[in-house]
């Protein structure tokens, strides 16, 4: 997996750059490393009586050391500690439930009702329902902050120390207060935070269609 990484972030104790004359400078790694375990379950009830049903299950969990790239940002917080960038992966979806159902009206030639030769029979026949739902957990996401506490200039993917027994949901969750902002804390100067890559999963997604 590639990762960006910055060459020429400021030196706090000097206040100087490693290539004087130059701001940042950043080089592609390839670097990054990510796994990806699931399991997979599917039924289906293949057309009976009118119906037609297909269930899938899928479990999955996918971890790396970087964000993925050409969506975020794929610098590490610390070019030096690499191992804190391992973590939940920016699309771990940890569980994904999916149906399909189509239903035959009984009406026209050869069914049940309406079954005659005229027109109306063959107005009312050939027609199916069908619904496609889905629904699956949240997608992990990592709490961010906009300044640099180490004294190096660099503003990407920085994040705060996580506050030791403060859980990190609001006590009710809601579209407008999802996280508890007592459970996180600026790091004192000189230091890096120390919360991990994607701690928080966002709500649950249900999608369904009617045609």
């Amino acid at each position: 997996m590639r990762r960006s990484e910055n060459i020429n972030l400021i030196n706090p104790a000097t206040g100087t750059r490693p290539i004087a004359g130059f701001s940042n400078i950043n080089i592609e790694m390839n670097n990054g490393e990510g796994i990806y375990d699931g399991l997979q379950v599917n039924l289906k009830q293949r057309m009976r009586s009118g119906f037609q049903l297909g269930f899938s299950y899928a479990w999955g969990h996918s971890i790396d050391d970087v964000q993925d790239y050409g969506i975020y940002l794929t610098n590490p917080q610390d070019n030096n500690n690499l191992k804190a960038e391992r973590g939940n992966s920016g699309d771990d979806v940890r569980h994904t439930a999916s149906y399909q159902l189509i239903y035959e009206v009984p009406f026209g030639p050869g069914k049940r009702f309406m079954n005659g030769s005229g027109a109306l029979s063959r107005v009312a026949g050939g027609w199916q329902i069908s619904s496609v739902g889905q629904i699956r957990s949240g997608i992990a996401s990592t709490v961010l902050l906009g300044v640099n506490t180490f004294g190096n200039g660099n503003l990407t993917n920085q994040r705060p120390n996580a506050v030791v027994g403060v859980g990190q949901y609001a006590a009710n969750k809601n579209v407008n207060s999802w996280l508890n902002p007592a459970a996180y804390s600026l790091p004192a100067a000189g230091t890096f935070g120390n919360l991990g890559r994607n701690t928080f999963y966002g709500p649950v997604m249900p999608r369904r269609i009617f045609r």
